[in-house]
């Protein structure tokens, strides 16, 4: 009967979500409610990278327990919805530690193009499923094992139905098994933990998230793709340490193909101190490299420093996070993560320079005794060409080529690490959760995003490098692979970009795309047989974009890109076939950059992107359901 029930409900279709263990998915909603409580003052401060281990998440819950309870085993007034979410999910978590899951789900997306000659109209589908055996289990007072392994189907593509600045929920996305429009895969995670709340050790196969900006992280997104990781947290009164270790996936310089490469990694570790109960202030690095193994990030010193012994190649990273108690269940957040900066610039207190950071500044308000759990609103600015980085084909030579690994750019397995606005963008982001009753939570959510193509902003001199180069060399459609580099295979190092290298470029393009999202979600548990849970999920949003088209490529390059010929004399000279057949040659690169005719087919270029914008308007239903056993 239970492989019936189970075959069964893998074949629903609704619409998707992801019910994964606690102690192995970051994305849980565990997380947002230890986050309220922890707004509230109900429980210490919690460690800054996520997943947590078994017993620090029983731990956090039977604290709630024992502060809204009374000697007499009356809850207090002041703490009963705190007790009551505490008591239901202790019981979710902690009732069994062997479940069977059936998951089916369904997306619905309506788009409209709004072009000046027409409208087009078009409904997208989208039907997944998966069935899985998950679980928690505490090993030993110190030791806890968590498991979600199952098979995953889908019908339909992803990219199709989902809202522009969402990643994909599931950890499933290359080597399907095909039976005719049904495509499945093997989803799995897990995790084990050894230690105790204050002091533990994880290692396994999970997504990961760092920092108090849920799903927003600039650092580290537990959105993001999942990786194999190892990481160490110490929790203190005043000071606490955290590492983390991952193995991720590399993808091309321009991501154009699904070829996957090892050996790339990412680490990060951070150090927090809490001088006051108000106030934490931390500082943390991250680095991502490749083309070897490199376990010296894994010593408690400054990457800064670490990277020294290789060189100084790898791509590092820093930040200032700060976290200030304002008043009772009010809490203000700042993040800064610098990717480059000007020292020189900034102190004359000039930000136009080669400055690269991500700030994200918010609020979150935790009514107490309310149906209303959470209002959060925050501001998230991105530069131009944060997260990227160009990768050369080899140490003794400046060529980059589209075809050639990067170890360096911030993404798994072609996915953004960090945040997932790209570089020259900002946000506005606004969303409250409400609970009138334990097993039904709803969330309302809204964005204002901002994005320009930084290609945009550079000199005619640059779009004409970027216009006679061989098609595929790069990417020019602002994305996190568009780098500051140009290739030259005549030198060991590349060429910078100068407008990149010199200035900041943050929106100063002519064309800027618009987005605006509102949704409402709503999730509900039904009651039934103490073994049984089933649970409905109904979502909705509305998605407006002005200048749809500005994060596509401006300058293609050419079939066969430019050529260089060196005579008998030595003499070199740079040759370029231009739109109408004409050859042109001038004696430098950036000579036939910026020759007459190669710059009639860079405006041509760009007149072709910017004729391609256009206006659209998309709305996105889902429902889900999933049973567990």
């Amino acid at each position: 009967m239970k492989k019936i029930v189970f075959a069964c409900v893998f074949c629903i279709v609704s619409l998707s979500a992801v019910f994964s263990q606690v102690s192995v998915d970051p994305n849980d909603r565990f997380y947002s409610q230890a986050q309220i409580w922890e707004v509230r003052g109900l429980v210490d401060r919690l460690p800054q990278i996520r997943p947590y281990p078994l017993n620090l998440i029983r731990q956090i819950i039977e604290s709630i327990i024992e502060v809204g309870i009374n000697d007499d085993g009356t809850i207090d007034p002041k703490y009963q919805s705190d007790v009551e979410v505490a008591l239901y999910e202790y019981e979710r978590i902690f009732s069994h530690s062997f479940h069977l899951q059936g998951t089916g789900g369904g997306r619905l997306k309506i788009r409209q193009n709004q072009q000046e000659s027409e409208k087009e109209t078009a409904v997208k589908k989208f039907i997944e499923g998966k069935g899985a055996v998950v679980g928690d289990v505490a090993l030993h007072p110190l030791v806890s094992f968590s498991y979600n392994i199952g098979e995953y189907g889908n019908i339909g593509n992803w990219g199709d139905v989902g809202p522009d600045y969402t990643n994909f929920a599931y950890d499933s996305i290359q080597d399907a098994a095909d039976i005719g429009p049904l495509s499945m895969y093997f989803d799995a995670n897990s995790n084990i933990s050894v230690g105790t709340a204050k002091l533990y050790a994880t290692a396994g196969m999970s997504r990961a998230g760092f920092g108090p900006f849920l799903g927003e992280g600039l650092c580290l997104n537990e959105t993001s793709y999942h990786s194999a990781n190892m990481f160490i947290n110490a929790t203190g009164k005043f000071l606490s340490f955290t590492t983390l270790f991952s193995a991720i996936g590399a993808t091309t310089n321009v991501n154009t193909s699904e070829s996957l490469a090892s050996s790339k990694y990412f680490a990060l570790h951070s150090l927090r101190f809490t001088p006051f109960k108000w106030l934490a202030v931390s500082f943390y690095e991250s680095v991502v490299f490749g083309g070897r193994t490199e376990f010296l990030y894994l010593i408690p010193a400054p990457f800064m420093v670490v990277q020294g012994l290789g060189g100084n190649h790898d791509n590092l990273q820093m930040g200032l996070l700060f976290e200030y108690d304002m008043l009772r269940n009010l809490r203000l957040n700042l993040d800064i993560f610098v990717d480059d900066m000007d020292a020189e610039k900034l102190a004359k207190l000039k930000l136009d320079g080669k400055n690269r950071f991500g700030v994200q500044a918010g609020f979150m308000f935790t009514p107490p005794e309310s149906f209303c759990k959470l209002f959060a609103m925050n501001y998230t600015i991105i530069t131009p060409y944060t997260y990227s980085h160009w990768e050369c084909t080899s140490d003794e030579s400046g060529e980059i080529k589209g075809t050639s690994f990067n170890y360096q750019n911030y993404t798994n397995n072609g996915i953004n690490i960090g945040s997932t606005l790209q570089p020259d963008s900002d946000r506005v982001g606004f969303s409250a959760q409400f609970q009138p009753k334990k097993n039904l939570r709803v969330t309302l959510s809204s964005n204002f995003i901002r994005h320009q193509n930084v290609v945009e902003s550079l000199s005619s001199e640059e779009a004409g490098r970027y216009m006679i180069a061989k098609s595929g060399t790069y990417r020019t459609d602002g994305s996190v692979y568009t780098h500051s580099m140009f290739s030259d295979e005549t030198s060991i190092n590349a060429e910078h970009v100068d407008s990149a290298w010199s200035h900041l470029l943050f929106m100063s393009g002519d064309h800027c795309m618009h987005n605006f999202q509102a949704g409402l979600s709503a999730e509900y548990e039904i009651p039934t047989r103490k073994r049984w849970r089933i649970t409905l999920k109904a979502g909705y949003m509305f998605e407006y974009v002005h200048n749809k088209g500005v994060d596509s490529n401006i300058y293609p390059g050419s079939a066969n890109g430019y050529t260089r010929e060196t005579d008998s004399e030595g003499n070199t000279t740079y040759s370029y076939v231009v739109s109408d057949g004409t050859k042109v040659t001038e004696p430098t690169l950036n000579g036939l950059a910026t020759n007459e005719k190669v710059q009639k087919d860079v405006q041509t270029a760009y007149d072709n992107w910017v004729s391609q914008l256009y206006d659209q308007v998309n709305n996105y239903f889902s429902l889900s359901v999933k049973i567990t056993y």
